[in-house]
């Protein structure tokens, strides 16, 4: 029996445990990798080490089956120390949530609660712009509501001015008019004086 696959099965134990309650699975380790196949390309885009972590963890599972259940190999040499340490790394990589799932996750969560800041940002905009436009149709109700008072004050300026000014032409036309009269009566007496 070789230390190193002993110390693997250890820390692969713990790993398929955490798994398992992650991701609320009998299979563990094996639910993990089915459900990294379910990941769309452009969502496995977003983890730089998507497909090297799900190499990895397919080939660790085989290791792990191969010692288990296959009567000599545990004897064999099926693993490293580099082996062991990619086991305990990604264990700590799900724990501190920056595993694929932890990171694409997040991911979309940070994505969605900008949409909504943005969503929301638009909203205030569109709320103001309503606003001042009520503010603005309310400013112009306003000025047309005072322009007829100003219109009626304007024609009654405006008409007096007109009487005003009809009265002085109706009193030059009568003064005209008047000496116009006389200037024909003098002359008409004038014209007697002759005679």
């Amino acid at each position: 029996m070789l230390l190193i696959n002993v110390k693997f099965q250890e820390e692969y134990k713990k790993l398929d445990a955490l798994c398992k309650d992650m991701l609320d699975s009998e299979t563990g380790v094996t639910e993990y990798i089915n459900q990294m196949e379910l990941i769309p390309p452009k969502d496995q885009a977003l983890v730089y080490c998507f497909a090297e972590d799900y190499k990895n963890l397919k080939h660790y599972r085989w290791v792990r089956n191969k010692l288990a259940h296959e009567v000599g190999a545990i004897d064999e040499v099926l693993c490293d120390d580099e082996d062991v340490e990619w086991i305990v790394e990604f264990t700590s990589r799900i724990k501190s949530g920056r595993d694929p799932f932890s990171v694409i996750y997040n991911y979309k969560k940070e994505q969605e609660e900008q949409r909504a800041r943005i969503r929301a940002q638009r909203k205030a905009e569109l709320k103001k712009a309503e606003l001042e436009a009520t503010k603005k149709k309310e400013e112009v109700s306003l000025e047309n509501e005072e322009r007829p008072l100003e219109n009626t004050t304007k024609k009654a300026s405006t008409k007096k001015k007109a009487t005003t000014k009809n009265t002085a032409k109706a009193k030059k036309s009568s003064n005209d008019e008047g000496a116009s009269l006389w200037t024909k009566f003098i002359n008409g007496f004038k014209s007697l004086l002759k005679l």
